[in-house]
């Protein structure tokens, strides 16, 4: 009986169906699997990329180390995620995502264009149209 009481204690591995940067399925605890071994194994089997330009994103989330700072102590439990979870996976070298940041504050810090024709076409004096289509 001893060995139905440690089956029944131990809960079976949870199920992740990953798509993106590698497609497949891995069997994980979601009790004890942390964000940043989940991203190190998507990382290795997706090419030998480096963790920490794997992205993650399940529920609609994006699946962020807890407090931002790399210390990765909750469980994949604790984040929200849960059996049979859709978990999409991307990649994204650091060079690129630091082009696409500085991109968007370039875009931000530029003033917005001046339209390139001040006059409304709906003003009497517009002359492109015919004198009996014209709008007074």
């Amino acid at each position: 009986m001893d060995g139905d009481d440690r089956a029944a204690a131990v809960p079976a591995p949870a199920r992740l169906k990953i798509a993106g940067a590698w497609t497949g399925v891995l069997d994980v605890r979601l009790d004890s699997w942390t964000l940043p071994m989940l991203r190190a194994e998507v990382a290795r089997r997706s090419g030998g990329a480096d963790p920490a330009c794997v992205n993650l994103i399940c529920g609609g989330k994006v699946l962020r180390d807890a407090g931002g700072g790399g210390g990765g102590d909750a469980s994949l439990l604790q984040l929200g995620v849960k059996n049979n979870a859709k978990v999409l996976a991307t990649c994204v070298s650091a060079d690129r995502g630091k082009a696409l940041n500085d991109e968007a504050a370039a875009e931000s810090a530029r003033p917005p264009p001046k339209p390139s024709n001040p006059r409304s076409s709906t003003e009497s004096g517009d002359s492109s149209l015919p004198p009996n289509l014209r709008v007074i």
